[in-house]
């Protein structure tokens, strides 16, 4: 069980409670039916409580985190992402990404996601935005410096498994390296034979 210190809107349970109030899908479908995810108590500002059932995507990757600016949580449920307000039962916004790997603390204030093809920056107040195409496998040795995030990028579909050193500037959003836009086409077709 893990119980959330910034500000008590949450605790992420073991399992569904056999006895309790019953629980509300929280699915990036309309279907209301699946099995087990991620179970959540949520606390309202009322003083009442809810348990959400979260839809899991295919990685193994668990998160909650508040942000310190507005009333939304970030959910990660094996790799996939969800914004919640703990006041309504409903998403606030469910991210059509599913394999988010890990989370590091956005130095101006948010987080950042990232995959196997990009990386996801959330501000403060939950606002977001995508930064495609900067990896063809994944990144390694993320790191943040004077507002830069700066790593290497896989590159899966080259002949060499290279990889490439980049940089965002968090404030500016300006990329430099990354594998090149070039190389996830390098792959030679099947049918040509010479």
């Amino acid at each position: 069980m893990e119980i959330n210190s910034q500000n008590n809107r949450f605790i992420v349970l073991d399992s569904l409670p056999a006895y309790d109030v019953m629980y509300v899908p929280i699915t990036p479908y309309k279907v209301n039916t699946y099995s087990e995810g991620l179970v959540i108590r949520f606390f309202k500002n009322d003083g009442t409580n809810w348990i959400a059932n979260v839809h899991l995507g295919g990685k193994s990757f668990n998160h909650v985190r508040a942000f310190k600016k507005c009333n939304l949580l970030l959910i990660i449920a094996g790799g996939r992402c969800y914004l919640i307000n703990p006041d309504d039962e409903y998403v606030y916004d469910s991210l059509d990404y599913v394999g988010f790997n890990s989370l590091i603390e956005n130095p101006l204030g948010g987080f950042i996601l990232e995959d196997s093809l990009g990386i996801m920056i959330f501000d403060e107040m939950g606002n977001h935005s995508y930064e495609y195409s900067i990896s063809y496998g994944g990144f390694k040795n993320l790191t943040i410096q004077n507002n830069v995030l700066c790593g290497y990028a896989l590159d899966l579909n080259s002949s060499y498994n290279q990889d490439y050193y980049f940089s965002l500037n968090l404030k500016s959003r300006k990329l430099k390296g990354g594998v090149p836009k070039s190389s996830g086409n390098s792959v030679t077709s099947w049918w040509r034979f010479w």
